[in-house]
C-alpha cells in the first residue's frame, strides 16, 4: 500500500515521499520489520513516539505521529495525525478490506458475564447453522479452530486481520467481547456492529479508568455508536433491565432496545428459577409464548447470561425448540463456575471472579448447592 493511499484516507498531513509502498503496519517496536509503517500509539504507562529510534534501527520507512517529529533521517516520511490510535483503527479496516461489513458482528460488553454469554450465543447460533467466530478472553475461535488470545478485545491491527480471516474461512457472524478498554482506545473503531449486549456494570478496571463515570462512558461507547455505519441491516441493543444502570444504557442508543432480566417489565424473563448442583432449570417468558429451559450451567448469575443469549438467539430467528435443546447440552465454559470432577468426594469449582460482584456471586452460588461447609 503506498503511504499517499493512507494520507488521503485519514486527510492528514504528511512530511517526505507519500510515493513509497510499504510492507505492512507495526505499533511495536519490537516487531517492526524493514518497510514498516510505524504507528506512534500513546500507552498507558509509555509513548510510542518515544520508542523511534528502536522502530528505525529495524528498517522502519514511515511513521504516523501525533505532531512532527524533528531530527528524522533522509527518505523516513511522517504521518501527522491528532489521534494515532483511532487512525491505526481506520488504516487496518481499510488494509482487510474492512471486514465488519461482510460479517454480523453481535459486541458484549459489561464487568461480569461476558466469556459465556458470547459462548452462548456462538453455540446457540451455531446450532442454528450459521458459522460463527469468536473473540474473547479465554481464546479467538473459527468455528472449532482454536486461536490464543492475549488481550479480551485484540489492538485494531490484530482485530481486522483476525476478522479478516474469519472472512476468509466463510464465516458469517462473529460475536466479540468488548472491553472498556477497547473502547476507550478506540481499538474497534473499525467496526460497525449489528447487535450489542450490556451484560451489567458493578466496580472494576478502576486502576485504569480512575473513575466510575470514565469507566461508564467508556461502555456507553458500543452503544452511542450502534446505530452508525453503512451496513444497511437490521440493528439492536439487549440490555439487562434488571441492571441499576439500564435506563442509561437504553437512552444512549437510537436503535430498537430489548431487555432482560427476572423482574417485571422486561422482554425476556426467567421465573420458576431452580438451582442445583447438576444444573439450572426456569420457564421462560417471552412474546413468543413460554419455554421450560434446562441447564448445566450453574447459579443466578448463569441466568442472567442465558437469558442474554437466548435474547439474542430469538432476534437473530432462533426458534424457542433449537434454543432449548441446546441450552440442555451446553458446555461448561472454562474457568466459569467450571466444575470438576475427578471422582473425588467433594465438589471443585474452578471460577476467574476477579470483581468484587464477581466473588460474591461465585460465593453465593456455590453456598446454595453446598450442604456442609464452603
Amino acid at each position: 500500500m503506498r503511504l499517499s493511499t493512507i494520507a488521503d484516507l485519514l486527510k492528514a498531513d504528511a512530511i517526505g515521499n507519500l510515493n513509497m509502498e510499504i510492507s505492512g503496519i507495526s505499533y511495536d517496536s519490537r516487531k517492526v520489520i524493514p518497510g514498516n509503517l510505524f504507528v506512534c500509539i500513546p500507552g498507558v504507562k509509555s509513548d510510542g513516539h518515544d520508542f523511534i529510534p528502536q522502530a528505525l534501527e529495524k528498517g522502519a520507512k514511515a511513521f504516523l505521529t501525533t505532531h512532527r517529529v524533528e531530527g528524522m533521517p533522509e527518505g523516513v516520511t511522517q504521518i501527522i495525525v491528532p489521534d494515532t490510535r483511532e487512525s491505526l483503527a481506520k488504516i487496518s479496516a481499510f488494509w482487510y478490506d474492512f471486514p465488519c461489513q461482510k460479517l454480523r458482528m453481535i459486541g458484549v460488553t459489561g464487568t461480569n458475564g461476558k466469556t459465556t454469554t458470547t459462548h452462548l450465543i456462538k453455540g446457540l447460533l451455531e446450532k442454528n447453522k450459521r458459522r460463527v467466530g469468536l473473540i474473547g478472553t479465554v481464546h479467538n475461535l473459527i468455528g472449532t479452530e482454536i486461536l490464543p488470545s492475549t488481550h479480551t478485545t485484540p489492538e485494531s491491527w490484530e482485530l481486522m486481520g483476525l476478522l479478516n480471516r474469519m472472512v476468509q474461512k466463510e464465516t458469517d457472524t462473529v460475536v466479540m467481547e468488548v472491553s472498556s478498554h477497547a473502547l476507550k482506545q478506540k481499538r474497534v473503531a473499525g467496526c460497525e456492529f449489528d447487535g450489542a449486549v450490556f451484560t451489567n456494570l458493578t466496580q472494576d478496571h478502576l486502576d485504569y479508568h480512575l473513575s466510575w463515570e470514565d469507566y461508564l462512558e467508556s461502555k456507553l461507547k458500543l452503544f452511542r455508536n450502534l446505530h452508525l455505519g453503512s451496513k444497511g441491516g437490521a440493528k439492536y441493543a439487549v440490555i439487562n433491565g434488571d441492571d441499576p444502570m439500564a435506563e442509561g444504557f437504553k437512552r444512549a442508543v437510537q436503535v430498537p432496545v430489548w431487555t432482560y432480566g427476572i423482574k417485571e417489565n422486561v422482554h425476556v424473563r426467567a421465573e420458576g428459577i431452580r438451582i442445583s448442583s447438576q444444573g439450572t432449570s426456569f420457564i421462560l417468558k417471552t412474546n413468543q409464548g413460554s419455554y421450560s429451559l434446562t441447564t448445566s450451567l450453574i447459579g443466578n448469575f448463569n441466568v442472567y447470561n442465558v437469558l442474554a443469549a437466548v435474547t439474542i438467539a430469538l432476534l437473530e430467528g432462533v426458534h424457542l425448540s433449537v434454543i432449548s435443546e441446546y441450552l440442555a447440552q451446553a458446555p461448561q465454559v472454562a474457568g466459569r463456575f467450571e466444575l470438576i470432577d475427578e471422582g473425588q468426594p467433594f465438589p471443585v469449582i474452578v471460577d476467574y471472579a476477579h470483581t468484587p460482584d464477581g466473588l460474591k456471586n461465585l460465593l453465593i452460588t456455590a453456598k446454595e448447592i453446598t450442604p456442609g461447609r464452603l
